[in-house]
């Protein structure tokens, strides 16, 4: 009986360990959809999430403002909320849409969920999320369209 039970278990580890190492080469194998090149027709909200970012959320504004990719098709916002310093005037003057949360919030997510609610009704394709103290290359839009255009959402 102990036998019987042995072999059993036996078979069952046996299969189990055939399972993986007939798998494991395809783990290997890279399944790839390539990115190509499309024309610009994605139309993207940038959002900037920002509290007390005066000192650098001017630098990505104004590297967002020089993308190689048609203005009309992007929008860019500084969602502001909790703020004591100069973020909104300063992400103003840099020519950013400024969005002022009006509810309270504990958390950059909550700020982001407020924004992707006022924008719902807007006809964006996707939304892209920066913190304020990044800077973008200026081919990072035309990107981010290709690889959209190419299925990966």
């Amino acid at each position: 009986m102990l036998q019987i039970i042995y072999y059993i278990l036996f078979s069952i580890v046996l299969l189990f360990g055939l399972y993986f190492v007939l798998l494991s080469p395809f783990a290997f194998v890279k399944r790839k959809n390539p990115i190509k090149t499309y024309d610009a027709k994605t139309k993207f909200a940038v959002l900037i999430a920002a509290r007390n970012e005066a000192d650098v959320i001017g630098d990505l504004i104004e590297s967002l403002k020089v993308q190689k990719y048609p203005a009309e098709l992007y929008d860019i916002y500084a969602i502001v909320n909790n703020c004591t310093d100069q973020t909104e005037k300063v992400a103003r003057d840099a020519g950013a849409k400024i969005m002022s949360v009006d509810v309270p919030v504990k958390c950059k997510g909550d700020v982001l969920m407020y924004a992707f609610a006022k924008l719902k009704p807007c006809d964006y394709s996707a939304y892209i999320i920066f913190d304020a103290d990044n800077e973008v290359h200026p081919d990072f839009l035309s990107f981010m369209n290709n690889a959209y255009q190419s299925g990966y959402l």
